[in-house]
C-alpha cells in the first residue's frame, strides 16, 4: 500500500504514533510505502532499496537514515538517488532493510521464510 504522507521521523526513538496510525488505517496491507511530494522515501519499518538490474538505490531522503542502510551505502553496496513513485516499473527488485533483519529481498511482494 503506497501513502502519501508529510511527516518526519528523523529518529528511531521519537514517537511512531503518527506511523502506527498510518499503519493501522490501512490494515488490510501488510505493511505501506511512504511516499513524499512523489518521492519514495521508507515503510513504516524499514528503508527500502531498488534495484535496476545493476545497481541497488536508496532514497536520497529516507524519513530515518537507519543504521543498515549507512552501513551498507559506506560498503558502496547502496546508491542514494530520488526515486519517485511513477519510476518504480524502471526497478526489478525491491528489498527492505533495518537493524533487525538486515537487508532482505522481497521476492513477489512476499518477504522469504527464516
Amino acid at each position: 500500500m503506497v501513502i502519501d504522507e508529510t511527516l518526519k521521523y528523523p529518529l528511531k526513538y521519537e514517537n511512531r504514533d503518527m506511523l502506527n496510525t498510518l499503519v493501522t488505517q490501512n490494515s488490510h496491507a501488510d505493511d505501506i510505502l511512504i511516499v513524499q511530494d512523489t518521492k519514495v522515501t521508507d515503510t513504516s519499518i524499514a528503508n527500502v532499496a531498488f534495484y535496476d538490474g545493476t545497481s541497488w538505490f536508496t532514497p536520497k531522503t529516507p524519513l530515518l537514515h537507519g543504521t543498515t542502510r549507512a552501513r551498507l551505502l559506506d560498503e558502496g553496496k547502496l546508491i542514494t538517488k530520488d526515486i519517485f513513485l511513477d519510476s518504480l516499473q524502471n526497478y526489478t527488485k525491491i528489498a527492505i532493510m533495518n537493524a533487525m533483519i538486515g537487508f532482505v529481498e522481497i521476492e513477489n511482494g512476499i518477504l522469504p521464510p527464516k
